[in-house]
């Protein structure tokens, strides 16, 4: 009964309990709420204490690693000096070297400031080369062309009438080099090119100025969120003054080459001009020559007839001196033909028509020059105009040469260049405040193989040009003992001519043709004597036209008028 009257007991109890429920979890969970928050604001307090413990010393031990890795970094950048200058650093890293040290410090001032220092540079080497052009420069060492008198020449025959006026009765070899510097095509045509080379002074900074420009808007990568992560290097954003130094130096040589090359074709269109005008004097002279021959076989023929006619000579007298006037008409028109042809050259030369008029040729007798070979072998090699091209090709290839080392091969540094604030720390508030995170570095080039290929033709090339050079100086010598062999030559010709074929000629057809007439002499006698004089005549003509023709040549061979 007792364990009956229990059992109802504890399950009233239960019942109970089940009954006072829903107030005896709020009252624990309280309880529990509250030892939780106790628990968490001692675990707070220690841990705070903890990290401040931990914190000064990490701040006291970072600083303790700064030094030790401050003073290991400064030993090991005196340990690499050291093995860099034992090493073999080639001839490249030396140049770059030695141009470093010999440079002046250089200014403040941004990339801005260099560029337009640059440019004003580029733009003050185009405009001395247009002064040059204003002097008449181009003319220097052209006795035609640079004396006073040719120079107020060439303003009285600017205009097309006074061109034509001087070329209608007659003309004189002066004036036909002076118009032809006006009007000639080729020297048009050269002054043309050179104009069109400067213009690539403006062109040589075109790319580093556009990127330059371009910079100022993208020199950091901005993602919208946050300080910029990436910045360029800066090598990157100020590497343009060596390089656009180089390019405007590179152009200098293309237009000192333009304008070698258009006093080039100066020099050509003077030599051709005064060829021609010396053919079409000679021309002239012998046409001259040719009709008083014809006129003396006319009067001879009728000396034929009249003896024939007499009894006192064969026929064959008479058909004999009549297949002499034709041959003095057959040659009379070849003259005329070549003059036609001349003409029409010298006419192409003026940049006229072929048939256009001109007037008498007046004759031109150029100075006797008489230089020694020395001195024309070194004017050749200083004043031709293919050796100058020549040696400013070789210095254009040596330019090359450094340009492309500046591009391809990696720069004589330290690594200073590639550290720029903001390339540190990744995260955090001082992402952008440090200078050197870590030891610089430059990205592995994995084309160094195939530009150092490039660069090894360019060498090659410029060797070339070097064998080139030696190849037109020996070129030039041959030129200049050739001429000065001629000159002599043609001198000698002329000395031989005039002392004693062309007087002995003479006194010769005067006694055959008194015989002939008295009939003391045969015919056949006076013919040989009229071909002998005839030849000697037309020889001595030649002689002199060859001789200015050698003269002429000097300017061609030499490159210029050398004094003496």
């Amino acid at each position: 009964m007792m364990g009956d009257a229990a059992m109802p007991a504890r399950t009233t109890t239960g019942e109970g309990d089940r009954g006072r429920g829903p107030m005896m979890p709020a009252r624990i969970a309280a309880v529990e709420s509250d030892r939780e928050r106790g628990a968490r604001g001692r675990l707070a307090e220690v841990v705070s204490t903890r990290s401040r413990g931990k914190r000064g010393k990490l701040r006291g031990a970072g600083v303790a690693v700064l030094l030790v890795c401050a003073a290991g970094c400064s030993q090991t950048h005196r340990e690499q000096q050291a093995a860099f200058a034992a090493s073999d650093r080639g001839e490249y890293v030396d140049r770059a070297i030695a141009r470093a040290e010999s440079a002046p410090p250089a200014a403040e001032g941004t990339a801005q400031k260099g560029w337009e220092a640059t440019a004003a540079d580029l733009h003050a080497r185009a405009e001395a080369w247009k002064a040059r052009d204003a002097a008449d420069e181009v003319y220097a060492g052209f006795r035609a062309l640079e004396s006073e008198e040719a120079h107020r020449r060439r303003a009285e025959l600017a205009a097309e009438e006074a061109q034509q006026a001087a070329l209608g009765e007659q003309f004189a070899l002066p004036d036909l080099w002076a118009i032809a510097a006006l009007r000639n095509p080729a020297i048009r045509a050269a002054h043309d090119r050179w104009r069109a080379g400067l213009e690539q002074y403006e062109q040589a900074g075109f790319l580093e100025n556009l990127a330059l420009q371009y910079r100022a808007f993208t020199k950091t990568l901005d993602t919208g969120i946050g300080m910029e992560l990436q910045k360029g290097e800066v090598q990157e954003v100020f590497p343009f003054p060596a390089t656009v130094t180089l390019k405007g130096e590179i152009v200098d040589r293309d237009a000192a080459m333009a304008w070698q090359e258009w006093r080039q074709a100066i020099r050509e269109v003077l030599v051709a001009v005064g060829e021609v005008h010396h053919e079409l004097e000679y021309l002239d002279k012998a046409l001259a020559v040719t009709r008083e021959n014809r006129d003396l076989l006319a009067r001879m023929e009728q000396v034929a007839r009249t003896r024939y006619e007499a009894g006192a000579s064969a026929q064959v007298d008479v058909l004999r001196i009549q297949s002499e006037l034709s041959r003095s008409d057959y040659d009379l028109s070849v003259f005329e033909q070549e003059r036609s042809t001349a003409r029409a050259r010298l006419n192409a030369l003026l940049s006229r028509g072929a048939d256009a008029p001109l007037g008498a040729v007046l004759p031109f007798e150029p100075a006797d020059a008489k230089p020694e070979f020395e001195l024309m072998r070194k004017t050749g090699l200083e004043c031709r105009q293919e050796v100058a091209i020549q040696r400013l090709k070789i210095e254009q290839a040596e330019l090359t040469v450094r340009l492309a080392e500046t591009v391809v091969l990696p720069r004589a540094s330290q690594g200073a260049s590639l550290a720029q604030t903001g390339m540190g720390l990744e995260a955090g508030p001082d992402r952008s405040e440090e200078v050197f995170p870590r030891q610089p570095e430059a990205e592995p080039r994995f084309s160094f193989g195939t530009d150092e290929g490039y660069l090894r033709q360019i060498r090659r090339e410029v060797e070339a040009e070097r064998a080139e050079l030696l190849s037109l100086e020996d070129h030039v010598r041959f030129e200049a003992k050739d001429l000065h062999f001629a000159l002599d030559v043609a001198r000698k010709q002329v000395a031989l001519f005039e002392g004693s074929l062309l007087p002995q000629a003479e006194q010769a057809l005067g006694a055959t043709r008194s015989g002939y007439e008295t009939g003391k002499l045969g015919f056949l006698d006076f013919i040989e004597a009229q071909r002998s004089y005839l030849d000697a005549r037309l020889g001595l003509e030649r002689s002199r036209r060859d001789l200015k023709k050698a003269i002429n040549r000097l300017l061609q061979v030499l490159g210029c008028n050398a004094a003496g």
